[in-house]
């Protein structure tokens, strides 16, 4: 509970982005500038606003001097799902039916992506961890 993360936007043409790798670096440098880098405990978790704009919540020790830092508390349940980006639409439905489940029809939904698309490819698994609010 009260957990802390940087917040970022990152833009996206029909819910492919475009600007991830402008974006994430800056905000890395600035969690390794402020001293709130936590290699043990560090995570991103990442939602589609649209078609046009994601956020992401990078998890922080301190606060991030330049960056807008958000506390995020509540329960969660987690799936993890192995398969294309493009299949996302359908974790989306499922982490929604599990808050929903669980008493939280309007539950956000997170995910937590393990590799990065060229990375997946090379180890032929794209491990996806979804986080619904409960």
């Amino acid at each position: 509970n009260d957990k802390l993360f940087v917040r970022a936007v990152t833009h996206a043409v029909f819910h492919v982005p475009i600007d991830m790798g402008r974006v994430f670096p800056r905000v890395q440098q600035h969690l390794e500038a402020a001293n709130a880098f936590d290699p043990n405990d560090f995570f991103v978790l990442s939602r589609d606003l649209g078609a046009w704009t994601s956020e992401h919540f990078f998890a922080a020790a301190a606060a991030v001097p330049g960056e807008e830092m958000v506390h995020m508390s509540g329960r969660f349940r987690t799936r993890v799902f192995d398969g294309p980006y493009a299949d996302e639409k359908f974790w989306v439905d499922e982490m929604k039916a599990i808050s929903a489940d669980h008493g939280k029809p309007d539950g956000e939904v997170y995910f937590y992506y393990t590799t990065c698309p060229k990375c997946a490819k090379h180890y032929g698994h794209n491990y996806v961890v979804g986080f619904a609010e409960v």
